[in-house]
């Protein structure tokens, strides 16, 4: 479960988690019942929360990088 977050931060993190070597399927399900949920299947010898984690810096890279930019057009 991801707690809180949008479809906008979702659809954002699923692509990045497709992006990454070993994921073979990367979806989420949001509704207004339940958390949102991210699901993945990965290739053989690949674990879960190291994908995360690349996920997540890859994301947090792009996010630096877009501020550099914006900081820069001021």
């Amino acid at each position: 479960y991801i707690d809180g977050q949008s479809h906008g931060f979702l659809s954002v993190f699923v692509t990045h988690l497709l992006d990454l070597e070993g994921v073979t399927l990367a979806a989420y399900k949001k509704n207004n019942v339940e958390p949102p949920m991210i699901f993945l299947k990965l290739k053989d010898g690949f674990k879960i929360k190291e994908i995360l984690r690349k996920g997540i810096n890859n994301l947090r890279d792009e996010v630096v990088n877009v501020q550099k930019v914006f900081k820069n057009l001021m």
